[in-house]
């Protein structure tokens, strides 16, 4: 009557699952590519960006699942990195930005970090609206 050899799964909730697959996927593209992200913002932004990027990698390195607070920060660093910053000069990454030679090899790995992780944001889940 019944197929007792199949093994049931449980039905995952849709916002779990999404959840993870986003962490997955920036711990993965953290883990291969941290060290060069943190140089990229260290370039754009100075020490405390190489810094801020170090404790963002590590952050999500170690959660067991995504934090709204992951987005917002790396929504900040893809603006650094497209350089959204330039036209203020009291930004730290001002001196930077008027120093860079497009032809730099460093500006093609700003622009592949800030794809990917505008990849990663855009699977993040969406925080949850309160009525």
């Amino acid at each position: 009557m019944f197929d007792t050899t199949q093994i049931a799964h449980p039905i995952a909730d849709p916002r779990t699952a999404t959840r993870d697959h986003t962490l997955a996927q920036a711990q993965d593209y953290l883990a291969d590519h941290g060290d060069g992200l943190i140089a990229t913002a260290r370039w754009l932004g100075g020490p405390k960006a190489g810094q801020a990027t170090l404790a963002l990698i590590s952050e999500i390195a170690e959660a067991e699942s995504w934090r709204p607070r992951f987005t917002e920060r790396l929504t900040r660093l893809h603006r650094l990195l497209t350089l959204e910053y330039a036209d203020d000069p009291a930004h730290p990454s001002a001196h930077a930005v008027a120093t860079v030679c497009p032809d730099d090899p460093r500006v093609d790995a700003a622009c592949r970090h800030a794809e990917n992780l505008s990849r990663i944001n855009a699977r993040a889940p969406k925080r949850l609206q309160r009525s």
